[in-house]
């Protein structure tokens, strides 16, 4: 009697103590709070976000990005012209390269040999609108941690496939139009 009554003390107080520890409620290390960020630079597509991040946030608004991409579009404008040249635009890619997540490069959309704001700001603007998973107009530190999927679901086609004309082959010819 005394060993079903051990087992049963047992049986009970395991799931209890368990819990307390994912709750925190015992033990010295689980009184550290879980890091909310991550420590170094990430390697996902998103990451290029990163850098956009305040040192407090936890979170990056699409206000908040713009206010950082005009920072950071000042810091590469050594001329401080507003629009970056050739001279200018060259470190940054070489910068986005180092960082290793993907990134595109920053380009003269227009041709006119300048990067203006909205040129500069492109790329970050997609890579927000795919990291931002749950379309919270916010992208999370966690939404940081995965590379978005940028192609969409496969579809069946809605129309059928077009049959050929009896006795053609479906397979093109080799050599020759």
């Amino acid at each position: 009697m005394a060993s079903v009554r051990a087992l049963v003390v047992v049986t009970i107080a395991a799931p209890a103590i368990v819990a307390c520890s994912y709750l925190g409620m015992g033990g010295e290390a689980s009184r550290e709070p879980a890091p909310t960020r991550p420590t170094g630079m990430l390697t996902t597509d998103c990451a290029r976000l990163q850098p956009l991040f305040g040192p407090e946030d936890d979170e990056l608004s699409r206000d908040g990005m713009e206010a950082a991409l005009k920072v950071e579009l000042a810091k590469w404008d050594k001329n401080a012209n507003g629009d970056l040249n050739y001279d200018e635009i060259q470190p940054l890619n070489d910068h986005l390269r180092e960082l290793n997540v993907g990134a595109a490069p920053v380009r003269d959309w227009n041709g006119d040999g300048l990067v203006n704001y909205q040129e500069f700001a492109s790329g970050w603007r997609t890579m927000f609108e795919l990291c931002d998973r749950n379309k919270s107009q916010t992208v999370s530190w966690r939404e940081l941690g995965f590379s978005p999927n940028v192609t969409g679901p496969r579809v069946e086609p809605s129309q059928p496939k077009p049959k050929t004309q009896e006795g053609a082959s479906e397979r093109p010819k080799a050599g020759g139009y």
